[in-house]
C-alpha cells in the first residue's frame, strides 16, 4: 500500500508540474503577436482558462485588476503550495504504513 501512496504523490508531483509549464507557456505565449486563432494559442487558452477565469474575477472583486494580468502568478502559487502540501502529507502517509 506504501508504494502505491508514493506512486499516487509522484503523479501528483508530475501532473502539477506539467501543468506550470501549460501555464508558464499561456502567460508566454500573450507576449508574443500570434493570431488569436493560431492553434498553439488555442490548445494554451483551453487547457488554462477554466482555472484562470475565476481566479482574474477574484483579483478583479479584490481591486488587483488592471493592465497587467495577475491570475497566471496566483494559479502557479497555488499550484505549487497544492502540489507541495499533498505530496508531502502522502509520503508521510506512506512513510506510516
Amino acid at each position: 500500500m506504501a508504494s502505491f501512496i508514493v506512486a499516487l504523490a509522484r503523479l501528483i508531483e508530475a501532473t502539477a508540474w506539467a501543468y506550470s509549464l501549460v501555464v508558464v507557456g499561456r502567460a508566454v505565449i500573450t507576449w508574443l503577436p500570434l493570431d488569436p486563432t493560431h492553434p498553439l494559442r488555442r490548445c494554451l487558452e483551453v487547457a488554462t482558462e477554466p482555472l484562470l477565469r475565476p481566479i482574474r474575477h477574484g483579483l478583479a472583486r479584490l481591486g488587483l485588476g488592471g493592465p497587467v494580468d495577475w491570475s497566471p502568478l496566483v494559479l502557479l502559487l497555488a499550484l505549487y503550495l497544492l502540489r507541495d502540501l499533498l505530496v508531502r502529507w502522502l509520503l508521510r502517509l506512506a512513510i506510516r504504513l
